[in-house]
């Protein structure tokens, strides 16, 4: 943990990026499955191939409008903002790129800034 005077963290933004997919998450899919099953269509996600449809997100926010515990663990309190945003975000049933971007600037403008 750092410590510093209040007036050195009123200089402070954090800044970090996400990644909004139209399809879920871009990571590793686990699946558990019975010998020679593979095939099954229970079994089959389908994929989208090369511009599936995927937004990168930039953002920040000043050390005046959190309010965090002295020993928050999170270091950048920006991952709970994204966290709260794909939550809001894997509720809608989105189909196209220009639909996420609707849907992620609508639901942003629906977080509380109250909430970080």
């Amino acid at each position: 943990m750092v410590y510093k005077d209040i007036s050195f963290w009123e200089s402070v933004i954090f800044v970090d990026e996400s990644d909004f997919n139209i399809f879920g998450s871009n990571g590793r899919l686990t699946l558990w499955r019975k010998p020679n099953e593979e095939l099954n269509p229970k079994n089959l996600l389908p994929t989208v191939k090369l511009g599936g449809g995927d937004i990168m997100v930039w953002g920040c926010s000043a050390a005046a409008g959190i309010k965090t515990p002295a020993y928050s663990q999170d270091l950048n309190p920006i991952e709970n903002l994204w966290h709260e945003l794909k939550k809001r975000t894997w509720k809608h049933d989105i189909s196209s790129k220009e639909q996420l971007k609707a849907v992620l600037r609508e639901e942003w403008n629906k977080i509380d800034h109250s909430y970080t």
